[in-house]
């Protein structure tokens, strides 16, 4: 009890000083026994233990059995059908900028 008394009639920098010196031994002292328990981790790693965990080879042919996506190719009678209701509803600026996109082929025939 003595102590918190001499310790309450400190001024208050000097309290700050130790409130802080106590703050940053405990947080080394932590840091210390985390930095210990990580290598005791790190010495017991079992790397096959991990993959069969992570199950990679199934995820590989689980990836393998997913299908994939096709787009479908339009005829290009159909295109150019499009193309001509496009034009109807849109603005110039706005068919200049879809004809970026669209095939060169498909753009030379609307010519």
């Amino acid at each position: 009890m003595d102590f918190l008394k001499k310790l309450q009639k400190l001024p208050e920098s000097k309290r700050k000083i130790i409130l802080w010196a106590v703050v940053i031994t405990f947080a080394l002292s932590l840091f210390i026994w985390w930095v210990r328990d990580i290598q005791k981790l790190l010495k017991n790693f079992q790397k096959e233990k991990i993959k069969e965990e992570l199950r990679l080879p199934a995820l590989k042919e689980e990836l393998k059995e997913i299908p994939k996506f096709e787009v479908p190719k339009l005829p290009p009678e159909i295109l150019k059908e499009q193309l001509k209701e496009l034009e109807k509803n849109l603005s110039p600026e706005e068919l200049q900028e879809l004809k970026k996109f669209l095939p060169k082929q498909n753009s030379e025939n609307e010519k």
